[in-house]
């Protein structure tokens, strides 16, 4: 099943791709955004079925999904596109570093370490929320998770994914 982590953001996201049947129950049909390029589009969301039990809801061209608060359609600010984080990159007023299966995040006056695991890589970097800051989502293993800037006295919270019981 599907599963979000909102920490007082109703937000949903997804990865292009084919998952379980299980997985995306529900989440067929209007309310998603598209980020594609430097915009958030709306976008209808089909079921398609590729082999038995898998479904494709994302078409190729999309970075990501995204649904719920506080998203609208329209420009956003990207920084970076599928970077893997081998060492130290720079995105907006981030600075991010590989420290083993953590990522440390900084903006040169605070650090904040994110547990995301090993083979983790930076899917888009960019201002979804449309708060001037920076905005970052995350895959590890075909699994993505978002960190906004926004409602936090943190540099980053994690806004959706799937938990650690996920798929």
């Amino acid at each position: 099943m599907l599963s979000l982590v909102a920490m007082g953001l109703a937000a949903e996201l997804l990865l292009p791709g084919s998952y379980p049947a299980e997985v995306v129950q529900g989440v067929d049909g209007p309310g998603w955004l598209a980020l594609r390029g430097d915009r958030l589009e709306a976008i209808h969301v089909s079921l398609q079925p590729v082999e038995k039990g898998f479904l494709t809801v994302v078409p190729a061209d999309v970075v990501v999904l995204l649904r719920g608060e506080p998203f609208v359609a329209g420009p956003v600010r990207t920084w970076a596109t599928a970077n893997p984080i081998n060492g130290s990159l720079k995105v907006g007023e981030l600075q991010i570093l590989r420290e083993g299966e953590r990522v440390l995040v900084s903006d040169g006056e605070r650090r904040q370490r994110l547990e995301l695991g090993a083979d983790v890589s930076l899917v888009w970097a960019g201002d979804l929320d449309q708060d001037g800051r920076t905005d970052l989502i995350f895959s590890r293993l075909g699994v993505a998770s978002l960190w906004l800037s926004s409602g936090t006295p943190y540099l980053l919270r994690r806004a959706a994914g799937y938990d650690d019981a996920g798929c």
